[in-house]
């Protein structure tokens, strides 16, 4: 509820004062948009399950179709937030 949407965005906060400290992140991010592009990655791959499986079949809800959904979404956060984005792949692989 209300009490996790606002601790997900004090944690948020916290990283994105960490990753720009540390030279790694953007200066203009904001932790509620950030929070909403994550939580829309997400929300869509659990509200739309059924209607995607009837339409194109199982493959994006398999145990492979998933790990490779969730690595799109990391890329995506990790390149909307990094100020360097050339080593995304390497960070993705560890």
């Amino acid at each position: 509820g209300a009490q996790e949407n606002a601790q997900a965005s004090e944690r948020l906060s916290t990283l994105i004062d960490e990753g720009v400290a540390a030279g790694r992140f953007r200066t203009d991010l904001d932790p509620l948009e950030l929070h909403w592009l994550i939580s829309a990655l997400s929300f869509h791959n659990v509200s739309n399950m059924f209607t995607f499986q009837h339409i194109f079949g199982d493959a994006l809800h398999s145990k492979a179709g998933q790990q490779t959904l969730c690595r799109h979404v990391v890329s995506t956060v990790l390149r909307s937030v990094l100020i360097d984005t050339h080593d995304i792949d390497t960070l993705l692989d560890d």
